[in-house]
């Protein structure tokens, strides 16, 4: 499975988290859409979405998402390749995504006040690609989450390359690795802040134990413990190119066990799903995703590994999502 054919389908995920009320005539069509949208995010083949969903395989290439174009595509494709998924439909006749942002806009600067929970179902998701490579001029981020502050987290034991430290705030232990010249959580982040929007899987603590907890991306930047930020897709970028690019990393930053990763450099990415903008929560224990600092007009940025993928992929979408939190030390 190449990069491309990962990335536009991604864009689809985000695209169809919210109805579309211009290409939904009616409850039932919304309802296909909706039916569609769960499926193809559980990545399941072509006969499974129109066996499931009770759709043909017109109803597939009618969905006519914004930003999303299988134009190239028929219905015979569609019926002889129906034990392929749409992320490898595209590939085979050549479907492909319109709203890939151009790495040379602008970046607006980071906000730190925090959104409310509450959010329009039909808000429309924008989500965009960037390849590592042409992301080449610098990212600003927050300054005041950047600054090294003057009191360090105490750690109860270390090493040279790995160890834990307590947060403050609510005691908690965490465990922190260095790799190459970053020293990364171990961990996903389990902090309640006062102020921000948070929660757990299934509202179960335990979930929250073992993946962390999911923020939106206002809280996400202000949640990280003293001598901690979230980091931005400039940091990001050094780790995933340490652990060999964004094709392979994936596997190499997972965790060992949970899913099918190496955990090559003590990183221990653990699959902790997403929060949708509706309020459902998706995926746990079959891909992760993690915050970035960077923003994107009204958008922000994030890293996502999918389970049966080797790829980190590098996108966007709206900053109501929530998704895990993974500090790096200042």
């Amino acid at each position: 499975m190449n990069r491309s054919k990962c990335l536009a389908s991604l864009l689809l995920l985000g695209l169809l988290s919210c109805s579309d009320s211009g290409n939904s005539s009616s409850s039932e069509e919304t309802g296909k859409v909706s039916c569609i949208e769960k499926a193809f995010d559980r990545n399941k083949t072509i006969s499974a979405i129109l066996d499931e969903c009770s759709v043909s395989a017109d109803d597939i290439l009618a969905a006519n998402i914004d930003g999303f174009n299988l134009s190239s595509c028929s219905r015979t494709d569609v019926v002889s390749h129906s034990d392929k998924t749409v992320l490898e439909l595209i590939g085979e006749c050549g479907g492909s995504s319109s709203s890939v942002m151009n790495s040379s806009s602008s970046v607006a600067e980071s906000s730190s006040s925090t959104m409310p929970e509450s959010s329009s179902s039909g808000e429309e998701v924008s989500s965009s690609s960037v390849t590592r490579e042409s992301s080449s001029s610098a990212i600003e981020s927050s300054s005041s989450l950047k600054q090294s502050s003057s009191s360090e987290n105490p750690e109860s034991s270390s090493s040279d390359t790995a160890g834990t430290f307590t947060d403050e705030r609510d005691n908690k232990e965490y465990q922190w690795v260095k790799i190459g010249t970053q020293t990364w959580m171990a961990e996903n982040l389990n902090y309640v802040p006062e102020i921000g929007n948070y929660w757990c899987y299934n509202n179960l603590e335990s979930n929250c134990i073992q993946y962390g907890r999911l923020y939106d991306w206002d809280t996400a930047m202000e949640v990280c413990p003293t001598g901690w930020h979230l980091p931005d897709n400039d940091e990001w970028d050094i780790l995933v190119d340490f652990a060999g690019g964004s094709s392979v990393a994936g596997t190499k930053l997972k965790s060992a066990s949970g899913w099918n990763g190496t955990d090559d450099y003590g990183f221990n990415a653990l699959p902790g799903g997403n929060r949708y903008i509706g309020g459902g929560i998706y995926d746990p224990g079959d891909s992760g995703y993690w915050w970035s600092a960077t923003e994107g007009n009204d958008t922000a940025y994030y890293q996502f590994i999918y389970n049966d993928d080797e790829n980190v992929f590098e996108l966007n979408i709206k900053k109501s999502y929530a998704y895990s939190v993974r500090c790096v030390k200042n």
